[in-house]
């Protein structure tokens, strides 16, 4: 029994590598949606002996955050074991917004939204849209501010793709 199950997962693992291969190939670099269809492809499934293990420490993450405390080591833990879960990349994002650290959070809601559209859909109980929208344009004028005075560094221009992916999929856009 336990031999079918590795060989299935043998099975899944190498049909998602031949998917993210082929995406790769066939996309032209650079284009913005190389990057959204890569997230979809490595969204992960909790399996379900681990699923209580997963939400047990997700909610424990949103209690930190919640109460202000220091979530980072619990939020580093989650983002390593479960890199493919949108609510672990929604709750980073949040925390990072609370800290002030605008750019980290943006990249954040960026990777969220790439993982799971909804939270950019009004109709969704998980739509973030105005807080979204908001940090958005804070960090689009200032990075807009770097680019004419010094320049972008290489992250700084990640970042405003990232902006720039969410400003359209907040006017209702497609990747």
């Amino acid at each position: 029994m336990k031999g079918k199950r590795v060989d299935r997962l043998t099975e899944a693992l190498a049909v998602l590598c031949v998917a993210a291969a082929l995406v790769i190939l066939y996309l032209p670099a650079g284009a913005p949606s190389v990057e959204a269809s890569l997230a979809r492809l490595t969204v992960q499934a909790v399996p379900d002996e681990d699923m209580s293990r997963f939400q047990g420490l997700l909610e424990e993450a949103r209690r930190q955050v919640d109460a202000n405390s220091d979530p980072e080591q619990l939020l580093d833990q989650l983002k390593e074991l479960y890199p493919g879960r949108h609510e672990v990349w929604a709750l980073v994002a949040r925390h990072r917004e609370s800290a002030g650290r605008d750019h980290e959070a943006l990249s954040a809601y960026g990777r969220a939204v790439r993982l799971y559209p909804d939270y950019l859909d009004e109709r969704s109980g998980l739509y973030l849209g105005k807080r979204i929208e908001v940090l958005t344009a804070r960090v689009m004028d200032e990075l807009r501010t770097l680019r004419s005075g010094q320049g972008l560094d290489p992250p700084g221009r990640e970042l405003l793709k990232t902006a720039y992916f969410l400003k359209r999929r907040l006017a209702g856009g497609c990747e």
